[in-house]
């Protein structure tokens, strides 16, 4: 017999889904339950990715694979217990929903060969899943040009790169424990909180996967072994390039990746927004149909250097901030704009002088 909570069932259901890319109306894969000395051990997969979740505690050794549909069934906001029981190629599960006994039978199914643990784990700070993260936020995972729905990580300097042709996200500091680079799929559980805890991350790979572990979670992905990631190491401008610096302070930036995206825009595409470092530093956008352009000034940000126009993708500049970065280089109006710091670069192309609205007159 295997005892879980629906709570977890529930967290699990949210975890597996959003890792596999599974909507509602789509049946997923096998759901792997494998207990003994160590624990309990739910695991999933699909051919990109795989999850495991331990939860410890001596028990006897059971081992049954249910549809995914049983997480759909049983799951709940409360720690109420579900059992599982096994006769033959049967699964009872039983529970209580709000006092009321509860049933249902699941067949048995085959579970393929899951993916090993690396040989090898390097021990990084909890920073690292945030990392990922912010790099899979940036990837664009409908691209088939490059690698650009993958993640590069590189050993040397313990580099994550993630670009989606607009913008780039260069991280570095951590330790990857193999030679060379590795690419992996964007996966937008990596952008979620689902795996997310203070514990240390640890990483490895084998031939074909590499390996995160921390907490309860392990997870491995598909390393991409045919396609190649861009070049990317020499976009960002020289410092020694920049025109002006836009200084937001943290009350301007919490104000700013809100206001932009309520600001008006006339196109869907790039979503432009001018930034005026003049006397004051301002944001301006128009819609379509607007006379008027539409200003918010950012009181307490200031500028650094000389006085200049520029358009630019108003999301890029909100993820900058919510990113933490509180000063974008300026290098013409034409250059790419950057956010530098020792670790962390971020860089996104300008949207060019044609694209500059003027102030109102």
């Amino acid at each position: 017999m295997i005892t879980i909570s629906r709570s977890l069932i529930r967290r699990l259901r949210i975890t597996f889904s959003r890792g596999l890319g599974i909507t509602a109306r789509q049946s997923g894969p096998t759901i792997d339950f494998q207990c003994g000395p160590q624990g309990l051990f739910i695991r999933t997969q699909n051919d990109q990715i795989a999850l495991e979740y331990h939860q410890p505690g001596e028990q006897p050794d059971v081992s049954i694979a249910l549809p995914f549909d049983f997480l759909r069934r049983c799951e709940g906001t409360k720690d109420e217990p579900v059992t599982l029981s096994l006769a033959g190629d049967s699964v009872t599960a039983e529970w209580t929903d709000s006092g009321i006994p509860q049933s249902a039978q699941f067949e048995q199914e085959v579970f393929g060969d899951f993916p090993s643990l690396p040989e090898q784990m390097a021990a990084n700070p909890a920073r690292l899943l945030e990392a990922l993260g912010a790099a899979a936020e940036v990837a664009d995972n409908d691209s088939s040009r490059y690698a650009l729905n993958h993640l590069r990580l590189r050993s040397r300097d313990g580099q994550i790169a993630a670009s989606d042709g607009r913008q780039l996200l260069l991280q570095s500091g951590f330790s990857f424990p193999w030679d060379n680079e590795v690419l992996i799929p964007a996966n937008r559980l990596l952008s979620s909180s689902d795996l997310r805890s203070n514990a240390e991350v640890q990483i490895g790979c084998t031939e074909d996967w590499t390996c995160l572990r921390s907490g309860p979670w392990t997870v491995w992905l598909l390393i991409n072994k045919k396609d190649r990631f861009p070049q990317v190491d020499d976009v960002a401008p020289s410092v020694n390039s920049v025109t002006s610096t836009m200084l937001i302070s943290d009350a301007d930036a919490e104000f700013l990746s809100k206001a932009v995206k309520r600001l008006q825009s006339n196109d869907n595409l790039n979503h432009p927004v001018t930034v005026d470092l003049n006397g004051a530093v301002s944001i301006r956008a128009q819609g379509t149909d607007d006379p008027q352009p539409t200003e918010v000034v950012l009181t307490s940000s200031r500028r650094d250097g000389e006085a200049i126009k520029i358009s630019t993708n108003r999301h890029f500049l909100a993820r900058a901030v919510q990113m933490g970065f509180r000063a974008v280089e300026v290098h013409g109006q034409e250059s790419p704009l950057v956010c530098r710091e020792p670790e962390r670069t971020y860089v996104w192309a300008a949207l060019g002088k044609a694209g500059i609205i003027a102030a109102t007159p």
